[in-house]
């Protein structure tokens, strides 16, 4: 046993516990004294039964929390609504020297007591914010700049936002990131650097008219992988973003009307070598039956069972 053992308060993260009794024992990292992978099982809330009984060698360790969660997915992204890396809020940091377990959920985009943002980034630097006892004292974890974090109100556009607005938001910053996105990528954890700039910008994409009349356009300008093929495949990546929506959006009207007006424009398609989507997707754009598919597609001769979600490039059946 470590020789320091501060007790877990009533609101305060695993992780910020394990941060304390690292700077109580006199220690600069975690990483001093459990192995990378335990501390990396901690960051995600996943120990294992052996790492706990390892861990537990070193620090009492509080009850395995065995309430079911409901089996609601809030995004077709990823499974889990909980952050890998910290957020902050600085002042509460400041009043009480530990990092909240609310923090941890995406659900959360500001401290109710302050009203400030929470942040996941430095202001100073611009870096983001790494599991470092440095946040206990609310400085910023990139050594080369260590000042003071700060925080400022939410803004008032995403302050309201639910959980599946919140997703919503992120699946739409990953197009307006990869604009010729033709499937999601398998994601366990949600994937952002500073997520307020990344909701308003996902925010902006999907009710904002003028942002959705910008990325059609991307889709269908020359720079377009996709601009010789027929309009169903150049807006695409649009009907991908707009089918795994799991709130209602303006973006959604706006997509048939989109359509429509270039319809008569579309021009005969050239070879390209690759359009990879998803089984179920292939099935709709092609319009084949799914046995059909599979007798094409070398890929999927040898398989018994063919899953909805498996990737394979269509580049050659687009005609």
């Amino acid at each position: 046993m470590l020789s320091v053992l501060p007790s877990q308060i009533v609101d305060e993260s695993f992780i910020s516990l394990i941060l304390r009794i690292t700077a109580r024992n006199g220690f600069t990292s975690p990483y001093d004294w459990m192995d990378a992978k335990s501390f990396d099982a901690v960051t995600k809330g996943k120990l294992s039964n052996k790492q706990r009984n390892c861990l537990s060698e070193l620090i009492p360790l509080p009850e395995p929390n065995l309430n079911i969660k409901p089996n609601v997915k809030h995004s077709a992204l990823f499974t889990c609504t909980d952050t890998e890396s910290p957020r902050v809020c600085p002042q509460c940091i400041n009043d009480t020297g530990y990092l909240k377990k609310a923090w941890c959920s995406i659900g959360y985009l500001y401290c109710d007591r302050h009203q400030l943002t929470l942040i996941d980034v430095c202001h100073h630097c611009g870096e983001k914010l790494q599991w470092s006892v440095a946040l206990l004292s609310n400085t910023c974890t990139n050594v080369y700049c260590a000042k003071q974090l700060t925080s400022t109100p939410i803004n008032a556009e995403i302050a309201e936002l639910f959980i599946d607005e919140i997703c919503d938001c992120l699946l739409a910053d990953l197009f307006l990131s990869n604009p010729f996105s033709t499937y999601l990528p398998h994601q366990s954890y949600p994937q952002f650097t500073n997520l307020p700039d990344t909701l308003i910008r996902g925010w902006e994409l999907l009710t904002d008219k003028l942002k959705f009349q910008a990325f059609v356009e991307q889709l269908m300008g020359n720079a377009s992988p996709f601009s010789s093929l027929p309009i169903t495949y150049q807006l695409f990546p649009l009907r991908l973003l707009t089918r795994h929506l799991k709130a209602s959006w303006p973006v959604e009207q706006w997509v048939d009307g989109a359509t429509e007006r270039v319809h008569c424009h579309t021009t005969p398609h050239s070879n390209i070598d690759e359009f990879i989507v998803t089984v179920e997707d292939a099935v709709k754009l092609l319009s084949i039956p799914r046995t059909l598919l599979a007798n094409t597609i070398p890929q999927l001769f040898e398989k018994k069972a063919i899953p909805s979600t498996l990737r394979i490039n269509i580049a050659n059946l687009i005609g």
